[in-house]
């Protein structure tokens, strides 16, 4: 008789033995195929949130760095000069000149391969030519933001600030003296595209800049009375803010070689940032600058996430093993029950791996059912248990993060939006079976099913048919 008409009769006549297989394949191929599609969901939102965050990393002098610096050496020349009954020169401790980033530095960054685009920031302060500024003040009265590409600044690229007229500033106009001014000052003054308008130093050395009108932005109400009050002095008025080319601005101040104060690199994924800042040690003493990133905001997101997704691996693993451990010694009880059988088979001179395929075809046709059984209900399942995992994860990535939430919602540096720490960790993905995923399944369950059949097997089969027929 054929292995595989011997096969399909054993099936049929020992159902309880078949039903048994398939109700424990069932339990492992659900809990196997659960934990595939979770864990591939888990990779497909780490993409998502990788690319909806971004990644940026913005160098800056660190200021605080330095004022804390200063204050340690006030401390302690304070003590010293207790002790001999002297002064200090309070001057000496008042403040400090912030370095900026130069362009050797900068240009050799912005090269890197994963290196996407970047945007340099120089900002100054001067006073108005040929228009009426919005606050009119003794020192200045105009506060010049020098961007790379305006767009992708912070407050144009958050919507706070919208562009309602012509064009934002590019890298394209690099140094060809072009503008972006308040809808405010252009009705004041009565400018429109096109009109020029004048900007002047007020430095020892002043240099006057001449300027063409690209663009005209909408301004943001305040919305607090603080701010209002705020809005009297040029430096926190939005009205009074003139947007230029980078290299422009850095015209105001003669002293400056086109330094940037805060140099912005995003780069091709979050997974470069540590690799952009061991370039970023090349070029610049990163004791005395800052780099931050919104790899902070990323782990806060996608944090749980890879908490389940090395949860499921280990889950995987276990469950293979687990299963093939319970249906081997299943097989092997039923398999020592039949060693009549296939001692009858070997004496007849059937081979040893025709009665193993036979032994293989009775487990996999439970294992089949079994599987479409999972299949169809793995949708369901995975969901499921997958949103109430990860609603674990995320209530303890909550308790986690609730001190950093405690310093505010949004993290701007200099104009660059960095993210928002009041973001909430990914609490939910949907589940989405792809072929890769069934084609991984299907492969597991095979070798379940081939593990679970050769122990036994060969064990049975090391013997001859006399020896398994006096066993038997």
């Amino acid at each position: 008789m054929n292995y595989m008409k011997r096969a399909l009769l054993s099936v049929w006549k020992k159902k309880f033995r078949s039903i048994l297989l398939t109700v424990v394949f069932l339990i492992v191929a659900t809990l196997i195929f659960s934990s595939i599609s979770i864990r591939s969901a888990v990779e497909r939102e780490q993409y998502d949130a990788r690319m909806s965050i971004g990644s940026s990393v913005t160098l800056q002098f660190d200021t605080d760095k330095k004022l804390a610096e200063l204050a340690k050496e006030k401390e302690k020349a304070e003590e010293e000069a207790q002790k001999n009954g002297t002064t200090i020169d309070e001057t000496k401790y008042s403040g400090f000149q912030s370095e900026g980033i130069k362009p050797d530095a900068y240009n050799n960054l912005k090269n890197l391969s994963y290196v996407k685009n970047y945007n340099l920031l120089n900002s100054d302060v001067g006073k108005a030519v040929s228009f009426k500024p919005i606050v009119s003040d003794d020192s200045y009265d105009t506060l010049v933001l020098g961007f790379s590409d305006t767009s992708i600044s912070n407050e144009f690229a958050s919507g706070e600030y919208k562009l309602i007229e012509g064009r934002h500033i590019t890298k394209a106009d690099d140094g060809k003296q072009v503008a972006i001014i308040s809808k405010q000052l252009a009705d004041k003054n009565k400018l429109k595209l096109g009109d020029s308008i004048s900007i002047k130093s007020i430095r020892k050395n002043p240099a006057n800049i001449k300027l063409t009108v690209v663009g005209i932005f909408a301004e943001p109400n305040p919305k607090t009375s603080s701010e209002q009050v705020s809005y009297s002095y040029a430096s926190f008025n939005p009205s009074s803010r003139v947007y230029v080319d980078f290299k422009d601005s850095c015209k105001l101040d003669t002293t400056n070689k086109d330094e940037a104060i805060m140099a912005t690199f995003m780069l091709d994924d979050i997974t470069h940032i540590n690799q952009f800042k061991k370039d970023a040690a090349k070029y610049i003493n990163m004791d005395e600058y800052t780099a931050l990133s919104n790899e902070d905001l990323y782990n806060q997101m996608a944090g749980p996430l890879g908490s389940v997704s090395s949860l499921m691996n280990l889950m995987v693993l276990f469950i293979i093993i687990a299963g093939c451990v319970v249906m081997s010694l299943i097989i092997a009880l039923t398999l020592k029950e039949r060693g009549h059988e296939f001692g009858v088979l070997l004496s007849v001179g059937e081979k040893k791996l025709k009665i193993i395929t036979q032994v293989f075809f009775e487990v996999l046709i439970p294992i089949i059912i079994a599987f479409c059984i999972a299949v169809a209900a793995n949708g369901f399942v995975a969901q499921q248990a997958g949103n109430k995992i990860i609603e674990n994860e995320v209530n303890n990535a909550k308790q986690v993060t609730t001190t950093v939430k405690s310093n505010g919602s949004v993290t701007s540096v200099g104009g660059y939006v960095l993210g928002d720490l009041n973001t909430d960790p990914t609490s939910k993905f949907n589940i989405a079976v792809t072929p890769t995923e069934f084609g991984e399944f299907a492969g597991v369950a095979l070798l379940i099913a081939l593990i679970s059949i050769i122990i036994p097997s060969v064990f049975i089969l090391r013997f001859n048919p006399r020896k398994i027929l006096v066993k038997g």
